[in-house]
This record gives C-alpha cells, sequence and structure tokens, in this order.
C-alpha cells in the first residue's frame, strides 16, 4: 500500500514538471556580437611571455597547535612508561 502511494507521488511530480516544461514558451536562439579578433598579442608572443611568481620567506612558522595537528592526522608524542631498569632509557628520553 505505500509503495503505491510513493510511486503515485513519483508520477505525479513527473507529469507536472513535463507539464511545466510543455507549458513554457518556445526560447529563440539569441544572436551573440562577432568576436573581436583586432588588436591585442599574437598567441606566441602571449605564450613565450608567461611567467609565473612565488615569493619564500627564510622565518620559520610556529608549529600547529594540538587541535591543527590533530586534525591533520598528527599524534603527540608521549614518553613510554618505563619501569626501574629502564632509567637511563627514560632520561634519554626526556632529552628528546
Amino acid at each position: 500500500m505505500k509503495s503505491a502511494k510513493t510511486l503515485a507521488v513519483v508520477v505525479a511530480v513527473i507529469m507536472a514538471v513535463f507539464a511545466a516544461w510543455a507549458a513554457s514558451p518556445v526560447l529563440s536562439d539569441v544572436s551573440l556580437p562577432a568576436p573581436r579578433t583586432d588588436g591585442g598579442k599574437p598567441l606566441m608572443q602571449a605564450l613565450k611571455d608567461r611567467q609565473t611568481s612565488r615569493d619564500f620567506s627564510n622565518k620559520r612558522e610556529a608549529p600547529p597547535s594540538g587541535i591543527v595537528r590533530s586534525s591533520l592526522g598528527g599524534i603527540r608524542h608521549q614518553p613510554a612508561r618505563l619501569g626501574k631498569a629502564h632509567r637511563p632509557l627514560r632520561q634519554e628520553l626526556a632529552r628528546d
């Protein structure tokens, strides 16, 4: 029963769209002005004169904050929990 109602609604919408399309006025062709071909640079000269410019700075940017870093897929480094037998390794990790 529900699918029959859905089908009826779909058919009604399709018929309404078709009726609106059929009743719309016929559009006439639009005449465009002729392209301007006088003046300007020749194509090969324009291709030769193309260039790209970039600005680089020696200034270091601040590292991204925790939220940005996590959104980029990075994770925070947390030192491993090591027992008493690994104290030299723990100190080495703390220096990094």
